[in-house]
């Protein structure tokens, strides 16, 4: 066989195979996320599943005061309102105020060791804040609050 039909028959296998990685991390994301958000959140996982544990910003110890991970949504899957933001949600807690508690972004965060572990306020306007779990620890297993981006059950299967 010719080396153009190799060609071609290898890119039709490359264009399977990315297509089913595509659909397969799509299948399971929230209609509100960027797949790029989702990509990363899946690749997190498969990473720590599959036994390469570099993700030590991901770790914590107690309650969470030290956790300094990329956590963004809660565990039901609402997103994080940024620290710096006053709404949805009304705060009094700050980088300025809690100097050492690293609250950048939009990142779930235990701010003084206050909670049972790390929680964010939501943009959700009807919830104001909850717990979340660190990147990496089943975040397949959560509830999409405004549905899933693929409707189907037996298609995310």
């Amino acid at each position: 066989i010719k080396p153009a039909i190799w060609a071609a028959l290898f890119a039709i296998l490359a264009m399977l195979l990315g297509g089913g990685t595509l659909m397969h991390v799509a299948s399971h994301k929230c209609s509100d996320d960027s797949l790029v958000e989702a990509g990363r959140s899946y690749t997190a996982s498969w990473n720590w599943l599959s036994g390469e544990r570099n993700l030590t910003t991901e770790a914590f110890t107690g309650r969470g005061e030290d956790y300094h991970g990329r956590q963004t949504r809660t565990r039901s899957g609402r997103i994080c309102q940024q620290w710096g933001e006053q709404h949805p949600h009304r705060h009094d807690k700050n980088a300025t105020a809690l100097a050492d508690t690293d609250l950048a972004g939009n990142y779930c965060r235990n701010p003084g060791g206050t909670a049972l572990t790390i929680w964010c306020y939501t943009t959700d306007p009807g919830t104001r804040w909850e717990f979340c779990e660190p990147l990496g620890k089943a975040p397949w297993r959560h509830d999409c609050p405004n549905g899933y981006a693929i409707k189907e059950a037996t298609s995310r299967e």
